[in-house]
């Protein structure tokens, strides 16, 4: 599944993955799936397809903060890119509240606030973004 989104042939990444979603033992592997497929697409640019996969990893409720986190803030990324900010904005607000030392979720929250036309309320995300910049 890794293999295969990392040289972005989809079909074959969703092969795989959908395998190893019917035979996960619990939710937080079919998330590692919903995961991978949402990267997947979002490589080939096919964002609704991204969007899909990341709502359904959300519906699974993973324990993991990583997984709390990444799928709210790359649904946020999705609609984004689909210019649907102001549903992204919701997600993004979630994405923060469960990790707010992350700069991933401020950077889109910011696009998302930006694209909405709410440009004062966009330049302290993007503060707030490079402030928590992991290097």
């Amino acid at each position: 599944m890794l293999f295969y989104r990392s040289f972005c042939r989809a079909s074959d990444a969703m092969y795989y993955a959908e395998l190893y979603i019917s035979h996960a033992s619990d939710a937080e592997e079919e998330a590692t799936a919903y995961f991978v497929l949402g990267q997947t697409m979002e490589r080939i640019r096919d964002f609704e397809s991204a969007l899909r996969f990341y709502l359904q990893g959300v519906e699974l409720e993973p324990h993991e903060q990583f997984y709390q986190y990444f799928f709210r803030n790359n649904i946020g990324y999705s609609l984004n890119q689909l210019k649907r900010y102001e549903e992204a904005e919701a997600y993004l607000w979630e994405a923060i509240m469960i990790d707010s030392s992350r700069a991933n979720a401020f950077k889109n929250l910011g696009l998302s606030l930006e694209g909405q036309g709410k440009l004062a309320e966009a330049a302290p995300c993007f503060i707030a973004a490079i402030r928590t910049v992991r290097l």
